[in-house]
């Protein structure tokens, strides 16, 4: 059988879907009320509700709110942010032009087509330890013909933007993209489930490797694109590692063998913390390559560009020290 056939015929599920397992929070001295709904909210564990009802009544209300969820769009859109301040430090020495914007334009296409895709495909392989652990990721809702149509038509997007351009570097650059965001979640590889390969990669293929697009489709200066490379590396990992933790629990009892729950909560907090110290290095790296104030003035952006990522893995630590305790 290839599954359900139509959004309708698993809505009376939602319910069961929406709500977090029981036995996932630490009592007592563990994790508060107040953070067991704070914990719900980083995790968006209250996003799909809260979309199904805004979206429900609306003509192809329940389609949209399905396909947000799979492509998890609701997750990404911090990625983008990201990647605007890498942007703005790559071209803080060029005057911004007609192919300055329209270089913006298609990166950002890129990235969209490139982060629907990896979510999509992670959706789907590990469909079965999402619904155990409680997460809706809307993948009841399409038919596996469906969902691999989807993906299909994401992974096109993402070989044919660089392809348009008919250069061989850019080929190359979307090749290693679709693979890395590929083998993330599939086998034989599977990243995700290797250990610290999987956060490098993690960090790396969903951030820099993407960024790399906009670097060599805008060759500016090349010590900036390589600072934003390493500082978007950086929050990458930190981003990663950080959602691992706040999944720690659900993970383990899941049976998935991601980097955090292939370890105590104590070690992950030490790596948060070993890779917040990383990013400090990262924020700091303009000032002993540009001069003065120039190097000032590009380490206050990162700096500001990096106030999400840094109280994202505080709320992981927070959580995951509860969960040591």
């Amino acid at each position: 059988m290839e599954g359900p056939s139509s959004f309708e015929q698993h809505d009376h599920m939602q319910g069961a879907k929406d709500a977090r397992p029981t036995g996932l929070m630490p009592d007592g001295d563990g994790l508060t009320a107040a953070n067991d709904a704070r914990w719900r909210k980083l995790q968006d564990m209250e996003t799909p509700s809260k979309l199904r009802r805004l979206l429900a009544d609306r003509p192809g209300g329940r389609f949209l709110t399905n396909l947000i969820l799979l492509t998890r769009a609701y997750d990404w859109m911090d990625k983008l942010w990201i990647m605007t301040g890498a942007a703005l430090l790559l071209l803080a020495r060029e005057s911004a032009g007609r192919a300055e914007f329209m270089g913006l334009s298609v990166f950002f296409a890129y990235q969209v087509f490139g982060l629907s895709y990896g979510y999509a495909l992670n959706a789907w392989t590990d469909r079965h330890e999402d619904q155990a652990a409680g997460k809706d990721r809307g993948t009841a809702y399409f038919t596996p013909r469906q969902l691999w149509a989807a993906i299909a038509l994401l992974g096109a997007g993402l070989l044919a933007i660089p392809l348009s351009f008919l250069r061989v570097d850019l080929a190359v650059l979307a090749g290693v993209n679709l693979f890395l965001a590929t083998s993330y979640s599939c086998p034989p590889f599977r990243f995700k489930s290797r250990g610290p390969l999987g956060l490098l990669v993690a960090g790396v293929g969903q951030r820099s490797m993407g960024f790399l697009f906009l670097v060599l489709l805008l060759p500016g200066n090349q010590a900036l694109g390589v600072l934003a490379l390493v500082w978007l590396a950086v929050v990458g990992m930190i981003t990663e590692i950080s959602h691992q933790a706040l999944d720690y629990k659900l993970d383990v009892e899941a049976g998935l063998r991601t980097l955090a729950a292939r370890n105590t909560a104590d070690r992950v907090s030490q790596l948060i913390r070993a890779l917040l110290a990383m990013l400090v290095l990262a924020v700091l790296l303009p000032l002993f390559v540009f001069p003065g104030f120039e190097g000032l003035a590009y380490c206050v952006v990162l700096a500001a560009f990096s106030t999400y990522p840094v109280h994202y893995s505080m709320d992981a630590m927070s959580y995951i020290r509860a969960l040591a305790r």
